[in-house]
């Protein structure tokens, strides 16, 4: 079974637009020259010169009008990922093969009392862990944690600790996968 990613949907969507334009230019061509001439509308150029002219207009206007459909189409897929992410009751934070965020939702930034303006797509789970030392919502050594997650999701494990916070808290978390992709469950202690 093939594993669907929208990682070749760059390339799909370059693709339709091509089609789009190729298409357009082709049947407006044929429409400019033998069905509807051009040849009396324009005195300063040949027939066949302007039915190209006209006709790759009609292709770019295509392919525009294509590009536009499919950006906002990703936009209203994005945000409904969006918020499906930020709607989830486990906190959820995705980094990529060069341990660069990729996803974090809310619900990890209230759990480890993170701000948005640091946690932010591209920051490395280095810095992550560094800051979250800095406000008190981890207390492990950085590079031995690092190292240990590293390896287990290379070794394609799946790793639960509990972490306990300064506030009492206790916060389940399980990775798994290539990517790193934690999971983690807030409660609090009684």
């Amino acid at each position: 079974m093939v594993e669907h990613t929208s990682a070749n949907a760059p390339a799909r969507d370059w693709r339709l637009v091509m089609l789009a334009g190729g298409a357009s230019f082709a049947v407006s061509y044929a429409l400019f020259q033998y069905v509807f001439p051009i040849g009396s509308w324009v005195a300063t150029a040949s027939a066949p010169v302007a039915s190209l002219f006209l006709s790759a207009i009609v292709a770019f206007l295509a392919m525009a009008l294509t590009l536009t459909v499919l950006s906002r189409k990703l936009r209203r897929d994005n945000l409904r990922m969006r918020v499906a992410i930020n709607n989830m009751s486990q906190g959820l934070c995705m980094f990529d093969g060069n341990e660069r965020l990729v996803v974090c939702n809310q619900r990890y930034m209230d759990m480890y009392k993170v701000s948005g303006d640091v946690v932010k797509p591209g920051i490395s789970l280095k810095n992550l862990l560094e800051y979250r030392i800095r406000n008190g919502s981890f207390a492990h050594d950085p590079v031995e944690y690092r190292r240990d997650l590293v390896g287990a999701m290379s070794a394609g494990k799946t790793t639960s600790t509990e972490v306990k916070s300064a506030d009492g808290r206790s916060i389940p978390r399980h990775c798994m996968s290539r990517w790193i992709s934690c999971r983690a469950w807030c409660r609090r202690m009684t």
